[in-house]
C-alpha cells in the first residue's frame, strides 16, 4: 500500500486577534468622555481575570473612588456593554469585581476591556 500526501504548509494562518478596548481608545479619553455625560462615573481597565470564579481585577483607576457592593458595567472597544458586576474588594492598587453571567451570545469581560462605575 502506498500513500502520498501533498500540501504547501502545515502551519495555520494567524488568527485575527480582537482589539481590546484599552488598545483602541486611550483610557483618559474614554474616562473624560464618560465624565462629560455622567459626572460621577469612574473608569478603569480590566487587568486580570479569573473566569472560573467570574472575577476580574480593575486597574488604571483610583480605587478609593470605588466601594464594596457598587455596580460596575463592562464595555468593549466598540463601546458595547458586555456585562455588569459588583465590587467585592477594594485594594490600594486595584478593585476586584464579581461579574454576572454574560447574556446569551455575549462574552465575559477580558483583559483590556473597560469597567465603568456610574
Amino acid at each position: 500500500m502506498f500513500v502520498a500526501l501533498c500540501g504547501c504548509s502545515t502551519q495555520k494562518p494567524p488568527r485575527d486577534v480582537p482589539q481590546t478596548a484599552a488598545q483602541a481608545v486611550d483610557v483618559e479619553q474614554f474616562a473624560k468622555m464618560y465624565r462629560a455625560a455622567y459626572p460621577m462615573s469612574r473608569v478603569g481597565v480590566v487587568i486580570a481575570t479569573r473566569p472560573q470564579d467570574r472575577l476580574v481585577a480593575i486597574g488604571q483607576t483610583q480605587p478609593e473612588d470605588f466601594a464594596e457592593n457598587q455596580l460596575v458595567t463592562f464595555i468593549d472597544a466598540r463601546q458595547k456593554v458586555l456585562d455588569s458586576g459588583v465590587v467585592v474588594r477594594v485594594l490600594p492598587d486595584q478593585v476586584h469585581v464579581r461579574y454576572d453571567r454574560p447574556p446569551a451570545g455575549g462574552r465575559q469581560p477580558r483583559e483590556g476591556d473597560f469597567a465603568v462605575k456610574f
